[in-house]
Formats: structure tokens, C-alpha cells, sequence
């Protein structure tokens, strides 16, 4: 690979029009190769699949605490996901005729989308519970911090078209986050 098609800190793209911005993703990471990438992955898939078996199943028992303890372990989860992937498509957006960089997003992708099949039953277990359940849960001060967005979060009740089929929604997609 040459100096000019490595992604690194800094990339610059030129284009028949000029330069196009200059990103430091050093914030994310150093570069795609970087040890801390797999070491975000493994810690990442680590806690989603601990995560999953301590709570799939499970999430209707929960107390109000638990509850919260459990939205915000997923939201840690996320966290992770999300700065890899976020990574990830920055070094392609600037550099989408890169194939090297286009095969580190999709691989980054495929990883991130086998880490979310193991936290994806707990939007699909909480759009189960009733109303009346989650919003007693959200009365407690550790699951009543993520009770604003709730509103947002958490779609209508599945919807019924003229023919009375149910809608490609299956109900509510509730705490879906773009990394699921």
C-alpha cells in the first residue's frame, strides 16, 4: 500500500474540484490496523453475548433498578459499537474509491452486525412488555433516566392496513439504535 492510499490520521482526499476536508480520526482510532480495534470488537461481543445471558428472557421480572441497570449496559454496548462503525465510515467517506478501506468497513460492519444478533432480543422483549409494565419500571430513579426519550423510542402499538395484516413493523421498535 502507498503512503497516499493509506488511511491514517489525517486523509485528503483530491477531487477534480479541489480538496475535500481533512478529519483526524485519531479521537476513534490511530488507523484501521490499530490493536484497540480488536480489542473494542472482542470487548464489545464480550459483554453482548454475558449481556444476553444474563437478561433475555428475563426482562419482564425485572425490577425498576435492574431494568435501568440493564438499559444502561446496552446503551455501554452501543457506545462501543458505535465508535468503531462511526470509524469506519468516516475512512470510507473519505476515501470511497479505496478498496482497502472499503473492505475494513465491511468487515467492521459484519462484525458490528454479529455483535447486535446478541442484544437484539432486548428491544424485542421490552416492545412485548405492556405499557402499563414499562411504565412502572420507568418510575424508578435508575430506569427514570432514560425515561424522556421513552416517547421517541418506543413506536405505537402495531397498526392493521385494509387487508388487516399486521404491519412490517411486528409492533414496536422500541430502543432500536442505529448499531442494532
Amino acid at each position: 500500500m502507498t503512503a497516499a492510499s493509506k488511511p491514517t490520521k489525517k486523509i485528503t482526499r483530491r477531487a477534480t474540484g479541489g480538496n475535500l476536508p481533512q478529519w483526524d480520526l485519531g479521537d476513534f482510532y490511530p488507523e484501521p490496523s490499530s490493536p484497540r480495534i480488536k480489542s473494542d470488537l472482542g470487548k464489545a461481543h464480550r459483554r453482548a453475548r454475558a449481556f444476553r445471558k444474563r437478561h433475555e428472557g428475563r426482562l419482564a421480572g425485572l425490577g425498576g433498578s435492574a431494568f435501568g441497570a440493564a438499559i444502561a449496559e446496552f446503551e455501554r454496548i452501543g457506545e462501543i459499537v458505535s465508535r468503531i462503525m462511526s470509524y469506519a465510515q468516516l475512512l470510507l467517506a473519505a476515501d470511497v474509491g479505496n478498496t482497502e478501506v472499503a473492505q475494513f468497513h465491511q468487515s467492521m460492519h459484519e462484525s458490528v452486525t454479529t455483535i447486535s444478533t446478541e442484544t437484539l432480543f432486548f428491544t424485542l422483549e421490552i416492545n412485548r412488555l405492556d405499557d402499563d409494565v414499562v411504565a412502572q419500571k420507568f418510575e424508578h430513579p435508575d430506569a427514570a433516566r432514560y425515561a424522556a426519550g421513552r416517547s421517541s423510542l418506543r413506536a405505537p402499538a402495531p397498526s392493521f392496513g385494509r387487508s388487516g395484516a399486521h404491519s412490517a413493523r411486528g409492533g414496536r421498535d422500541w430502543l432500536h439504535k442505529e448499531w442494532c
